[in-house]
């Protein structure tokens, strides 16, 4: 005759499966907090330009998931995330690239842009380092939060670097877009 477990053993699992769902919910929570907030001084940075780097641009093209040229010319690499190839030279189509460059696609293509520098202004490939909005919305932290990016801290450290780390913690939680399409990526 099989026994039954300890009343106080199954209240201990339960404890410790309750703990861990509220430190991993109040993890999201404060990811929330942290970009709101970030969004909210943006939009009221937004016009005081005294001694900051933002400009705007209209976006002609989008090359992928990470990637834009500007009705100038210019190309804008997004600041502080990596999305998945489209068509790398070395690397080719990578899992969830197309699903990527579609999303960004969506976001900016046509539409006037805000960027803003950061501490890198180009990379190696003569591209514009940027974070860029679209009225209200914070486009390199809504690719990482939905699962078409990650978060890729680039040279020196920048002030979103955090946000996007959660970010991505939160879309890999959740198996978000590459999270769940890309088994090699978990």
């Amino acid at each position: 005759m099989k026994s039954k477990p300890h009343p106080k053993l199954l209240f201990n699992k339960n404890i410790g499966l309750i703990t861990v769902l509220i430190i991993t919910y109040l993890l999201i929570l404060l990811a929330g907090i942290l970009l709101g907030g970030l969004i909210q001084s943006k939009k009221s940075s937004n016009n005081d330009f005294t001694g900051s780097c933002t400009e705007k641009g209209l976006v002609d093209n989008v090359i992928d998931g990470d990637t834009i040229v500007l009705r100038d010319g210019r190309s804008i690499r997004y600041l502080g995330i990596n999305a998945p190839e489209v068509h790398h030279p070395t690397k080719g189509l990578e899992c969830y690239g197309p699903e990527a460059a579609e999303r960004n696609q969506e976001l900016v293509l046509g539409k006037e842009i805000i960027l803003e520098c950061g501490q890198e202004n180009m990379d190696e490939y003569g591209r514009y380092l940027r974070y860029v909005f679209v009225g209200d919305v914070f486009v390199n932290a809504e690719l990482v939060e939905e699962g078409y990016a990650v978060a890729f801290p680039y040279g020196k450290t920048e002030k979103y670097d955090q946000v996007f780390v959660q970010l991505e913690n939160y879309s890999r939680m959740q198996t978000k877009g590459l999270w769940k399409a890309c088994p090699n990526n978990n």
